[in-house]
């Protein structure tokens, strides 16, 4: 699923439409995403390539800076929001849809060494702090991750998952009562 080095810096608008210059200078899971797409931007044109290799060394720096870690050759949907920084790494593989929350500590990737495919997560989805999404699965539209689930199956649009492993609840059972 290869996309030109254009759409994917056209993301930025969506990254960031109706952010404050504040927020963008004062958060760095905003550093993250915005070091994601010029990565990603240089990998995927085959005439900036090379210029890639010039920029990996701030790539890496900012990685290691806000300890989120996104591969220039994962997909990344636009408005991706990282809420808290550090402990976040999302493989070469994955795919993310629009509109997407990550919280701090989640990992999205593949589940073995020698896998080269991660998860598929859809649009408008939340993962919360320490969650993990590993394998070749399909989150679908909407669904929440709650914290420190390991989901190693897919499941529909929609879903709650919480535990390790993951399973589905109702979104009433996923609350505390009053």
């Amino acid at each position: 699923m290869s996309e030109s080095a254009g759409a994917e810096l056209r993301k930025l608008r969506d990254d960031f439409r109706g952010v404050s210059l504040f927020r963008i200078v004062a958060q760095p899971g905003d550093w993250a995403v915005v070091n994601h797409r010029i990565a990603a931007a240089l990998v995927r044109s085959r005439p900036l390539r090379l210029v890639y290799w010039l920029y990996a060394p701030l790539w890496r720096l900012l990685t290691l800076v806000t300890g989120i870690e996104i591969s220039p050759r994962a997909t990344i949907g636009g408005g991706l929001r990282i809420v808290h920084w550090g402990q976040i790494f999302i493989s070469a593989g994955s795919t993310i849809g629009a509109r997407c929350m990550l919280l701090n500590g989640v990992t999205v990737g593949t589940a073995a060494f020698d896998d080269s495919t991660g998860p598929t997560i859809g649009d408008d989805v939340r993962i919360g702090a320490g969650a993990r999404v590993l394998g070749q699965i399909t989150l679908g539209d909407g669904c929440v991750v709650g914290a420190n689930a390991v989901v190693r199956h897919s499941f529909p649009a929609g879903q709650t998952l919480v535990g390790a492993p993951a399973r589905a609840v109702t979104r009433s059972a996923a609350l505390p009562p009053d």
